[in-house]
């Protein structure tokens, strides 16, 4: 993971009088397939699968008539519910749509997916955009006119974790937020809990608050936030503590942060890592016997976290 990591200059292509066809589209312009559409090609593979279990529904369904798009970008795709997905790989696009919006005086509508979740909602609302802005994408086939298609901000290697372009969402929400909530009411050592979730769950989190209360953090599950709260509890926060997951996507938002990781002692994922060297930031990591197979669910040594946490907590004083 050492060495450079380059991303690519953005560019904005435009396609007229292409074809949608799936319940996760596929972009057709003049009979060929337009990988530049998609994200990857692990998320093609899904696509085509999702698109052979529910494009038939559709087709037999209320949802058989083409839908007629004048001017619009694609943004649904089959890892689109996914919280890092929806913003490494999703919403930073957004910034090469504004570009295109600025020089051609058109607004693309959105074309996402038929079910939107809180956090796609709030954030497209945080941005800008309202429902009339949006497609919820509901058909079996379709036709748009003039299709807008950004560069992915993200260089995905399957290797290594890669870097993605941050800079641009950070800009349009880390003030804003950080201005419209009250951040006095957070404390700025910060634990991401996984206790609402199904998998990679601290099996000891109460020992583990136990060590990290002597060290004045608090205990916070995201799902009991809006996108505001939790992108403002990011930018004020000074260490940050959490196992791997969706849940530390928003250290993008912060400054001069102290990261501490769980990982799963057979399962590194280097991914946050790279994000917090990106930010010139302070990384820690535990590896962390692992309860079952299964979930990923962990059990964090700690007094192996206390170490962790006097060298983040000192990082400043060095």
């Amino acid at each position: 993971m050492k060495g450079e990591h380059r991303i690519s200059k953005p560019f904005v292509g435009v396609l007229s009088d292409v074809t949608l066809v799936g319940s996760h589209p596929f972009v057709l312009y003049e009979g060929e397939y337009v990988k530049e559409s998609s994200v990857k090609p692990t998320i093609q593979t899904l696509n085509f699968i999702n698109s052979l279990s529910n494009t038939p529904k559709r087709i037999i369904g209320k949802n058989n008539t083409k839908q007629e798009i004048d001017v619009a970008c694609l943004l649904h795709h089959s890892w689109v519910d996914g919280y890092f997905h929806w913003i490494a790989e999703t919403i930073t696009r957004l910034e090469g749509v504004k570009e295109y919006e600025e020089r051609t005086n058109s607004s693309p509508k959105l074309i996402l997916g038929p079910n939107l979740n809180d956090f796609q909602r709030e954030t497209l609302n945080l941005l800008g955009y309202s429902d009339n802005d949006l497609i919820q994408w509901t058909s079996a086939y379709g036709k748009v006119k003039k299709l807008v298609i950004p560069t992915l901000r993200r260089e995905i290697n399957p290797k290594i974790p890669s870097p993605f372009a941050y800079h641009w969402i950070r800009e349009q929400l880390r003030n804003k937020c950080m201005e419209h909530v009250n951040t006095s009411k957070f404390s700025n050592r910060v634990y991401i809990s996984r206790d609402d979730a199904e998998e990679r769950r601290v099996v000891n989190e109460s020992e583990v608050m136990k060590t990290l209360n002597g060290y004045g953090f608090e205990k916070y599950i995201l799902s009991n936030m809006c996108v505001a709260e939790i992108i403002a509890l990011f930018a004020q926060a000074d260490v940050i503590v959490g196992p791997h997951g969706a849940g530390l996507t928003d250290i993008i938002y912060t400054e001069d942060v102290a990261v501490i990781e769980f990982h799963p002692e057979d399962r590194l994922n280097g991914v946050y890592f790279m994000i917090t060297e990106q930010l010139n930031g302070w990384y820690g990591y535990l590896l962390c016997a692992s309860k079952s197979k299964k979930t990923n669910d962990i059990v964090v040594n700690v007094d192996e976290l206390e170490e962790v946490l006097i060298a983040a907590i000192d990082r400043k004083h060095d």
